[in-house]
């Protein structure tokens, strides 16, 4: 007995039966086996696409949800980097001062 390539399926040769209708069946069964398994790989396809779907649809709502976060973080650096430099320029001037009045004070005391 002789089968195609891909399916398997009966090929008549000229020593056997002419039972076609066995022939016909198996090759029936076959093709709708075949056929069977491709439909449930096709749908478990399409389910794992939807559910990659899914995920990537979720993935860029938690992207944009950091993104929201780092740019507030951003502004609130700058808040404080600003605030720091303030700071700093109130120290130096309050630094410039104790050493004008120590100066002051070192003079009375020279008196």
């Amino acid at each position: 007995m002789q089968y195609t390539d891909n399916l398997k399926l009966d090929l008549v040769e000229g020593t056997d039966n002419a039972n076609l209708m066995d022939f016909y069946n198996h090759s029936m069964r076959l093709i709708d086996q075949a056929y069977t398994r491709l439909t449930v790989d096709y749908e478990t396809i399409v389910k794992q696409s939807s559910d990659t779907a899914n995920l990537v649809a979720q993935i860029e709502a938690t992207v944009a949800a950091l993104r929201t976060a780092v740019d507030s973080l951003a502004t609130q650096v700058a808040a404080l980097n600003s605030s720091v430099a303030a700071t700093g320029k109130k120290v130096q001037t309050n630094t410039d001062n104790i050493a004008e009045l120590d100066a002051r004070v070192k003079v009375l005391e020279a008196k």
